[in-house]
């Protein structure tokens, strides 16, 4: 039969284990930890850009899907779009009623973040000088995104093309969108 107790000199560890077992966990941690940040910095930069994506197609879609349905166009740093009569937001002049909805506007505007940072954003208003602060890009903080060029040009009568570009601060990444629009029951 073996005793249950071995002798003192056999108890716990001893120092050439410590030796070789520390700096084998500390090894471990280290490159699980290296591994942890570089998938957390990944994953930021992706979720980024999937939201600085969003954000430029979903204003292009809005200003192309108003271009559409627009009377009259004009550009002079502002888009300026007088849409079709629905039946809503009627305005009344000399108290007839005149077949036009109120126009909408597209204005860029520089804005002073937390970080002391200039911000472009692009705003969509009923009136032109309206107050800035419900901007279609630029809202969302796990990107940041700020617009870096909105511009409008007319090819030709009634065919504008548009281009907006936009750059999020987190990833560092740009996303340049164009596109033409033919605004068909526009004024020649």
């Amino acid at each position: 039969m073996r005793p249950m107790f071995t002798r003192i000199n056999e108890r716990g560890f001893i120092f050439a284990e410590l030796a070789i077992g520390l700096p084998l966990i500390i090894l471990m941690l280290w490159s699980m930890g290296h591994l942890f940040v570089g998938t957390w910095t990944t994953c930021r930069n992706l979720i980024a850009d999937l939201t600085l994506q969003m954000e430029v197609r979903d204003a292009m879609s809005r200003i192309v899907d108003d271009m559409r349905s627009a009377r009259k166009l004009s550009w002079d740093g502002t888009l300026t779009i007088n849409s079709y009569f629905d039946g809503n937001d009627e305005i009344l002049e000399d108290d007839t009623k005149v077949v036009a909805r109120r126009p909408i506007f597209y204005t860029r505007d520089w804005e002073i973040d937390d970080d002391g940072k200039n911000r472009i954003h692009l705003y969509r208003k009923r009136q032109k000088f309206a107050a800035n602060d419900q901007p279609l890009t630029g809202q969302d903080m796990l990107s940041k995104t700020h617009v870096m060029q909105f511009s409008c040009v007319e090819e030709k009568p009634r065919l504008w093309r548009i281009t907006l570009k936009a750059r999020s601060d987190v990833s560092g990444h740009e996303f340049m969108i164009k596109t033409a629009v033919y605004a068909e029951g526009a004024d020649r």
